[in-house]
């Protein structure tokens, strides 16, 4: 466990220190999973193989995967759901507090930034920027919402759904 979170904190500060930020008016790339050629070829400049490679390294939910349709799941940080809305104030707060990195959306429709999938917590619990596990993969935290109020751990996944 805490070489999980030194490698968290590790790539946290690669991530705001590294990546090269896009304007928030950017229209997402859509690249085929984690597939760094074909994120590339669609022009997701910035992120790298090792990126992938060591997000990938710090996944170690087992369990099922948020979907559309099972709408709320039990993920590896707690109570897990979805939403779908416009990510410019989002990419703009993320960018305000000096993380920068690339908006795209990945093939299974997760909103992501960088290598991250963007999420919204508690930031009471996670402040923005903070690296989260989720059932689909490493999210990163730019974002909050009412939920909060009823369901403190709550993680809510930015997707195109």
């Amino acid at each position: 466990m805490k070489q999980i979170k030194q490698k968290l904190i590790a790539l946290l500060a690669a991530v705001i220190c590294g990546m090269i930020a896009l304007s928030a008016d950017t229209a997402p790339v859509y690249a085929a999973g984690n597939d760094l050629a074909v994120a590339q070829s669609q022009g997701v400049l910035y992120l790298t193989q090792e990126w992938l490679d060591l997000v990938a390294s710090l996944e170690t939910w087992q369990g099922e995967a948020l979907t559309k349709n099972k709408g709320v799941l039990q993920g590896p940080s707690g109570k897990e759901s979805w939403y779908n809305m416009d990510m410019t104030p989002v990419l703009n707060c993320l960018a305000q507090n000096n993380i920068f990195g690339e908006y795209w959306v990945r093939e299974d429709g997760c909103k992501m930034y960088g290598p991250f999938i963007i999420v919204a917590a508690n930031y009471e619990l996670h402040p923005i920027g903070t690296l989260v596990e989720t059932s689909l993969g490493i999210g990163i935290v730019g974002d909050t919402g009412g939920f909060c109020i009823s369901d403190p751990t709550m993680v809510d996944i930015a997707t195109v759904w």
